[in-house]
């Protein structure tokens, strides 16, 4: 589902809830508002091949929307957050704390006149808005690396197995091609020892015993 093969799906899929909220749910209230609708719905779809500059745009767009005083304030914060877990699951390193310092900044500017005296609850807004998001997202793109190197690690053991079997296949092929090599090496010796006495048996005795003619023939038929 958060493979990176199917985030221009994800991002199409979050597309069309944001146009089911602003149709059905919050209809923007005037030309203003329908404009940076229609921004926010453009930046979320540059999100499926440009995700840091997204989350940028989205950002800033987000400061904007907040001091004309726009209705679309909300969404496009979800929208934010939801960029920044996009990019999370991506991405690690510079750009994604870039990207989560950026929306922090931005809820930051917008409850600016609440500063000194609201800090805990502004903070506590920049942590749910961007720290959530970044979390849940370095979560998901830690555990789909693990189950890849994981799915890497068995396929390398399923390889070492197979060469092994293939080793001891081959190890167990010569064993018995020498054991095969040493029993006919112990026959001919044997058929030869015994033709070797018939022949001096029958040079000493000068008799023709059948028996002796016929081991004579058997060492004609082998050399």
């Amino acid at each position: 589902m958060f493979d990176k093969r199917f985030a221009g799906i994800r991002i199409l899929v979050l597309a069309g809830v944001l146009v089911g909220y602003f149709l059905l749910l919050q209809r923007p209230s005037g030309a203003r508002d329908w404009g940076l609708a229609a921004v926010g719905l453009v930046v979320c779809l540059a999100a499926g091949r440009w995700v840091f500059g997204a989350l940028l745009a989205q950002s800033v767009l987000l400061v904007a929307a907040h001091a004309l005083g726009a209705s679309t304030v909300a969404p496009l914060k979800v929208l934010a957050a939801v960029t920044l877990f996009e990019l999370a699951v991506r991405q690690s390193g510079r750009r994604v704390a870039a990207g989560a310092t950026a929306l922090a900044l931005a809820v930051a500017v917008n409850r600016f006149e609440d500063l000194p005296g609201e800090a805990l609850p502004v903070l506590y807004k920049m942590g749910i808005v961007a720290g959530l998001p970044l979390l849940l997202g370095a979560y998901v793109r830690v555990t789909r690396e693990a189950a890849l190197h994981a799915r890497e690690y068995a396929a390398q053991q399923e390889v070492r197995a197979q060469q092994q079997l293939l080793a001891a296949r081959a190890a167990e092929r010569t064993t018995i091609a020498r054991e095969l090599h040493d029993l006919v090496a112990h026959h001919v010796s044997s058929m030869v020892l015994r033709v070797g006495v018939a022949r001096h048996v029958t040079a000493a005795t000068g008799t023709s015993d059948p028996r002796i003619t016929d081991v004579l023939v058997l060492q004609r038929f082998f050399r």
